[in-house]
């Protein structure tokens, strides 16, 4: 059988020490990874830092046992960020202090935070026993003003998607967006948000799994690439990323930032939105934006234009967030 020998293939190849289980495939051969989540009819295994999706096809029936009663079960997590509660169809503020060692991260961008900030909104209905989507809000950077607005200057953009069963969610310090320049890669807004990630894991046990979106408008479109390597690389489900006005593709800085590969950016849908009086992008940064993401990786990509000039269309974002969701066809 093809898919049991492709299995093989992988276990000679990636046979490791690492922590974990022994997985078995469905011809007997092993290897030992750590369970990260199921995906449908597919077992999610970290394998000494690489991620493997493998089919249960190809996997031993007790091994397709193991994942669907760890993908059922259902952990108590704290339902809260910081100490404050995480309520259904509330949005929430909630700040910390910052660690000694993000401080000195953050203090190389040449501002000195001290707290983190996380703004969140869940929709009505929310149940975190339940799988879930995720949208990150991500701001600009055009000047100073712009980043020390932050991603939580982006964040009420979102509202149609809370409006549509999305949760929003959106990270700063208490001096702005904690990523300096989107020019350059950027140390200290990967680990910032990892923490947030790790933080929002502790709350809702299960969120990497749920599906994750990115979007920005002009510079914050661009730091959208950043943003969506970061999920990837904290294991997030990460569907689609929403770029509004922008004239500038990012999937080489923001891979060499974080360490993912064209195979994590191949999951991905991209929605490209531009308006047709836009003085910023034209048709040859459209098309620019959009090879950038081909070499990349990414195989889903849909660009439309709409009667507008520089500003993110509402409808726009309502179809790319319709069409993220949507199962990829076999």
């Amino acid at each position: 059988m093809k898919r049991p020998l492709l299995f093989g293939l992988l276990m000679v190849a990636l046979l490791t020490i690492a922590s974990g289980r022994t997985w078995t495939s469905s011809d007997g051969r092993t290897l030992e990874g750590e369970f990260v989540r199921a995906e449908g009819e597919v077992a999610v295994v970290n394998v000494k830092g690489r991620i493997l999706r493998i089919p249960f096809a190809s996997l031993s029936e007790e091994d397709v046992a193991f994942v669907k009663a760890a993908a059922t079960k259902v952990e108590a997590g704290t339902n809260q960020l910081f100490g404050t509660e995480l309520k259904a169809g509330a949005l929430i503020d909630a700040d910390e202090f910052l660690s000694d060692s993000m401080k000195e991260l953050l203090a190389a961008s040449d501002f000195e935070p001290s707290k983190v900030k996380v703004r969140v909104w869940t929709p009505q209905g929310f149940d975190p026993a339940q799988p879930q989507k995720v949208l990150w809000m991500v701001g600009s950077h055009d000047n100073e003003a712009e980043r020390r607005k932050g991603n939580i200057g982006m964040f009420m953009r979102g509202q149609v998607a809370q409006e549509n069963g999305w949760i929003v969610i959106a990270a700063d310090t208490n001096m702005g967006n904690p990523r300096r320049s989107i020019t350059q890669t950027s140390e200290a807004d990967a680990e910032f948000h990892y923490f947030i990630i790790e933080k929002m894991e502790e709350a809702w046990p299960g969120f990497r799994g749920w599906k994750h979106a990115c979007a920005g408008h002009s510079t914050g479109a661009q730091a959208v690439f950043f943003r969506l390597a970061q999920l990837m690389k904290a294991q997030c489900r990460v569907v689609g990323g929403f770029f509004s006005g922008c004239n500038k593709g990012m999937v080489r800085l923001a891979s060499q930032e974080t360490g993912v590969r064209s195979g994590d950016w191949r999951r991905i849908k991209a929605f490209q939105s531009s308006g047709d009086q836009d003085r910023l992008v034209d048709e040859r940064d459209i098309k620019s934006v959009g090879e950038d993401l081909k070499r990349g990786g990414v195989k889903e990509i849909r660009s439309k234009t709409f009667a507008g000039n520089h500003t993110m269309n509402e409808e726009l974002f309502l179809e790319a967030l319709a069409w993220f969701i949507e199962e990829k066809k076999e």
